[in-house]
């Protein structure tokens, strides 16, 4: 019920595809039922009531899952963030066959929790060169630059204290685990928390980036506490969106109906940024590939200013 890797959740009638939207789990969650109130399959919004929403009709579906459960045995202890963070890369580039593999249509990402730190690390700089001469790994470039916005639901940008709370947890004799590498990156203050930050910064100027908070504490035991506070869920960029949503952590991620306001304001989101790309021309898929082709044609791969300072210059 719940796979890992990539899977389709929707494809649109229209063979003209306008756009991807993947959706992304964070810690102990799964493909599927991170995103169903109760677990309900038949409460799977991304599969069941997205398609049927106004402007959404031509977006193509999918969701990823990874390995990323707190309760995993010791053997997967070494797992951590980055690791994710290019399985998730080599599932959009060589996950689908054909005519509809990803990259050829703008791609929205919707990341819940610790799934939004993986979505920073696949389309972030993986060295300081890269970040100077603002490049990404040529294998994945189509794929990451195709990448337009995105959409947080409780990202813990800035860590948690429950991650250090939860690894001492884990390290106990009760409980038989061994702490995770990836619950340790994300404890407040952690380096890959500020490294990430730092990367992200420089990729962030070219999305959409649109920030959604937890308001509610979640029930952990006995006492209920706030996971991902605001200070920590919103990055405080410039042209960030950041809206507050009536749920706890487990929650901003999973609706009770069509009618949930948390629902609406998160669907509002998505045909607000799929409009604005479809208005700017990013969504047809032939439009890049006819740029290309007029410049080839015209020997010019740079702007008309470019060609302006070359006279001055003789």
């Amino acid at each position: 019920d719940d796979p890992l890797g990539l899977t389709v959740l929707h494809v649109p009638d229209s063979e003209h595809r306008t756009v991807d939207i993947l959706f992304i789990h964070g810690l102990g969650g799964t493909s599927m039922r991170t995103w169903c109130k109760n677990r309900d399959l038949d409460l799977l919004w991304p599969k069941h009531w997205l398609p049927e929403e106004t402007d959404l009709s031509t977006a193509r579906i999918l969701t990823f899952g990874y390995h990323a459960h707190f309760s995993t045995k010791k053997q997967q202890a070494s797992l951590n963030i980055g690791e994710f963070a290019n399985d998730l890369l080599f599932r959009m580039k060589y996950g689908e066959d054909g005519k509809d593999k990803m990259g050829q249509v703008p791609i929205i990402i919707v990341a819940h929790s610790m799934g939004g730190l993986v979505f920073k690390k696949a389309c972030t700089p993986s060295d300081f060169m890269e970040i100077i001469h603002g490049q990404l790994n040529e294998k994945y470039k189509k794929i990451t630059s195709s990448i337009k916005s995105v959409l947080f639901l409780a990202t813990p940008h800035r860590g948690t204290d429950v991650a250090e709370t939860l690894n001492k947890m884990l390290s106990s004799s009760i409980f038989g685990h061994s702490p995770k590498d990836y619950v340790t990156e994300l404890t407040k203050n952690s380096p890959t928390i500020d490294e990430l930050n730092e990367q992200f910064r420089h990729r962030a100027a070219k999305l959409k980036v649109l920030s959604f908070y937890e308001t509610l504490g979640t029930n952990i035991g006995p006492v209920i506490v706030m996971i991902s506070e605001k200070h920590s869920s919103v990055l405080c960029y410039q042209d960030e969106t950041p809206q507050p949503l009536v749920a706890n952590h487990h929650d901003v991620c999973k609706f009770t109906s069509p009618d949930d306001s948390n629902y609406k304001s998160v669907r509002g989101a998505l045909r607000s940024v799929v409009n604005t790309l479809r208005f700017s021309g990013a969504g047809d898929p032939g439009a890049e590939q006819d740029l290309e082709a007029v410049q080839k044609w015209l020997r010019t791969t740079g702007a008309p200013d470019d060609d302006m300072t070359a006279f001055r210059s003789v």
